[in-house]
């Protein structure tokens, strides 16, 4: 398997992770009961970590869906070389890093890592149109 797609594979992975942590945190406080449920109610104030969670959620998703398509476009061109390949790996790493920070509710240092995620974007977009 390619570097781009093993990335691709573990990006997948963390997007599973940011599915769930927001949903555990939830049923945690308001109960299995709760969780298994339509879930119409509100059951009370939801807890500050699992609104940082689900917008971290958000956000992932959002470039998740960027980062899938460059990835896909790098491999089916033959373009997944040295610079897609570390481009792909840094965008993973920082995503990776940018949820306990996010959660943590670790302000400057969160952007600094997502603005890191990125600019990998840029560079995957840029190893397509040399």
């Amino acid at each position: 398997m390619s570097t781009i797609l093993i990335a691709l594979l573990l990006a997948c992975a963390l997007a599973i992770v940011h599915n769930v942590a927001p949903s555990n945190v939830k049923t945690r406080k308001f109960g299995v009961e709760w969780n298994m449920g339509p879930r119409d109610e509100n059951p009370g104030e939801v807890p500050p970590l699992a609104g940082r969670l689900e917008r971290a959620r958000v956000n992932y998703h959002e470039n998740f869906v960027i980062f899938v398509a460059l990835a896909l476009a790098l491999e089916i061109t033959g373009r997944a070389n040295g610079l897609g390949n570390a481009a792909a790996a840094l965008w993973l790493a920082s995503r990776v890093i940018y949820l306990p920070l996010y959660a943590a509710g670790t302000p400057k240092i969160r952007t600094l890592v997502w603005s890191v995620s990125l600019l990998s974007l840029v560079l995957m977009a840029g190893d397509l149109l040399r």
